[in-house]
């Protein structure tokens, strides 16, 4: 792992990379695991929680240098055992979930535009090559496990040429959510759930506000009519592409963290429909969104990307943000 390696060994003194994420000015009081770990990001970082019930583990996927998949995996209690490369040619960040197996797949936009993925064995320990997908993305593709009324299944939603949200899986060919709603950035949907109706959180092209898509699959499934699209109005100041990751095992319950007008952390949290609050803010600079997942102990583990493209990995305590 030549360019985090790098890095890594010069591990730049954990005071350089506190100082570049935290200003002088930050709550001492607010009680954060600070991991930096080396590396250098040039994407919005996807973290994910996967393993069997016996070994639970966590880990961070960024885009290299080199435009190639990386990532880095810990035990969940602050542990963190390096980078390694999987490989891929992305033209933007990855998405990765857990399977449902206990290993991993991760989605990403390939360098032609395509959709393309990798899972990793957790037997093994091996990744598969990437597997392409014909279609051309405009956006980040993001991938869910969900549970469909055809049983489990794992499922990808990107915008395409048409500005409009496709969904597709293995089984079939790509679908549009929506004949009638276009968006101008690509979808960020709760993780974390074996359920059918999850949210995905999207820019409205035409009225350029934010919106969550409330179960995009149902949609698909009943070709709009059964089951039409549903949204809900939302209020954030939310620049990219936010991290919606679980609270509790309500599907309606689930935390919001992004990036701000200022660079900084906003944490959010919705418990219904339109209903929202406002968590305790969390200190520092960073250069994308943050990528989140909530541990089996409720422990949240962030990963954040400083603006020189430093990961850093964020562990949180669910009381701290109240």
């Amino acid at each position: 792992m030549r360019q985090f390696s790098l890095v890594g060994r010069l591990v730049l003194k954990a005071v350089l990379f506190i100082a570049a994420f935290f200003p002088a000015q930050a709550d001492t009081a607010f009680a954060l695991d600070f991991k930096p770990l080396g590396g250098i990001s040039t994407s919005r970082p996807s973290v994910v929680v996967w393993g069997n019930g016996y070994s639970q583990r966590v880990a961070i996927f960024v885009r290299g240098q080199d435009n190639a998949l990386w990532w880095q995996a810990g035990n969940g209690a602050g542990e963190w055992y390096g980078w390694a490369r999987i490989g891929g040619a992305l033209n933007g960040a990855p998405s990765c979930t857990n399977n449902g197996l206990g290993s991993v797949v991760c989605m990403v936009r390939w360098a032609d535009d395509s959709l393309a993925y990798a899972t990793y064995d957790i037997k093994s320990g091996i990744w598969s090559g990437f597997t392409n997908v014909s279609g051309k993305l405009i956006s980040d593709p993001e991938v869910i496990h969900a549970k469909t009324e055809s049983g489990a299944v794992l499922l990808a939603y990107a915008l395409g040429l048409d500005n409009r949200l496709w969904e597709w899986r293995a089984s079939r060919s790509w679908r549009v959510t929506d004949e009638n709603r276009y968006f101008s950035s690509g979808p960020s949907c709760l993780r974390g759930l074996n359920v059918l109706d999850f949210p995905c959180l999207m820019k409205n092209r035409d009225t350029k506000a934010w919106e969550l898509l409330l179960s995009p699959d149902g949609a698909v499934l009943h070709d709009n009519e059964k089951y039409p699209p549903q949204y809900e109005a939302v209020s954030l100041a939310v620049q990219d592409r936010p991290a919606l990751f679980t609270a509790s095992t309500k599907p309606s319950d689930f935390y919001v963290f992004f990036r701000n007008p200022a660079g900084e952390i906003t944490a959010m949290r919705h418990t219904g429909p339109n209903l929202w609050s406002k968590l305790k803010p969390l200190p520092g600079k960073i250069a994308f969104d943050p990528g989140c997942a909530r541990f089996p102990t409720g422990r949240i583990w962030c990963a954040i990307v400083n603006s020189t493209g430093a990961v850093t990995a964020l562990g949180i305590d669910t009381a701290d943000l109240k």
